[in-house]
């Protein structure tokens, strides 16, 4: 089990579905974290419903909470999260 899936990197992701699921599913799941920014498996459609329910067994996850805003940081904007 691993705890947060906000921590894992990609090769992990794969490394841990490859037993159990089609490669392709752990790319699903990639984009919809990285790109669209979706981490509630119940929320990326495109995942057969055992891989969701599994995604909820493995993973701790709670929603994270702003923490604070900076929208005049050097870099861009700068929000930080709480988990």
């Amino acid at each position: 089990m691993l705890n947060s899936i906000y921590g894992v990197q990609p090769e992990q992701l794969h490394n841990f579905l490859a037993s159990d699921f089609p490669v392709y599913h752990s790319r699903q799941l990639l984009k919809w974290i990285y790109e669209k920014k979706v981490f509630d498996p119940y929320q990326i459609t495109d995942l057969p419903a055992n891989l969701q329910s599994y995604l909820e067994q493995a993973f701790d996850e709670k929603e994270l909470d702003l923490d604070s805003r900076d929208e005049n940081n050097a870099i861009g904007r700068l929000a930080l999260h709480r988990l």
